[in-house]
């Protein structure tokens, strides 16, 4: 597949997404707020890497997929492990580390499947090498003869699919939010499609 192909089906995936999230609605309260933020943001970042790829700004749609995934996590952890008290820190001055979030949602009983932990172990040190133009950013520049990005069609596939599985989850996380299980259940059946 060209990184044309790959973008415009990145795309399709975000305007799916964006068909089913658009009309949710959700009870106010603050923790409902900050969750869709957080699941907004994701999808943000989805949208953005999409056009990234499309645009073949590749370093900065690398370096989002960290933001992303940050996001899609604290999201889940407003929702699922936070306590009233630590969502009001959270909507004032600071959210948890990412370390400390995969822990709270490793110990939830429906959510500490590994899966998470699994994740941040095999991709946290390239997310950050991208976010923080660290080893791996720095040797995508490198060419024979110029200094100027080289991402593989593979690599740029992989993110692609990376943000696409996770804004699947965002959107299907408003759903459920706004108590719409069948919407949720579209939403994670796309994610499903998604697998290679």
């Amino acid at each position: 597949m060209t990184r044309e192909q790959l973008a415009e089906r990145a795309l399709a995936l975000v305007d799916a997404i964006a068909h089913e999230t658009q009309n949710i609605s959700v009870p106010s309260s603050l923790r409902n707020r900050l969750a869709l933020a957080a699941y907004g943001t994701v999808l943000e970042h989805q949208h953005a890497i999409a056009i990234l790829v499309r645009e073949w700004r590749l370093p900065s749609a690398f370096a989002l997929l960290r933001s992303l995934w940050e996001a899609y996590i604290r999201a889940l952890w407003i929702v699922h492990c936070a306590t009233d008290d630590e969502i009001e820190v959270a909507s004032k001055k600071k959210m948890p580390d990412a370390k400390d979030v995969v822990a709270a949602l490793e110990a939830h009983p429906y959510l500490g499947n590994g899966e998470l932990a699994r994740f941040k172990g095999s991709h946290w040190s390239a997310m950050c090498d991208y976010a923080h133009t660290g080893a791996l950013q720095l040797q995508r520049w490198q060419g024979e003869e110029y200094v100027e990005p080289h991402h593989s069609v593979e690599e740029t596939a992989e993110v692609l699919y990376v943000a696409g599985l996770y804004g699947s989850f965002a959107g299907a996380g408003q759903a459920a939010l706004a108590d719409d299980i069948d919407k949720a259940q579209r939403l994670l059946k796309i994610a499903e499609e998604l697998k290679p």
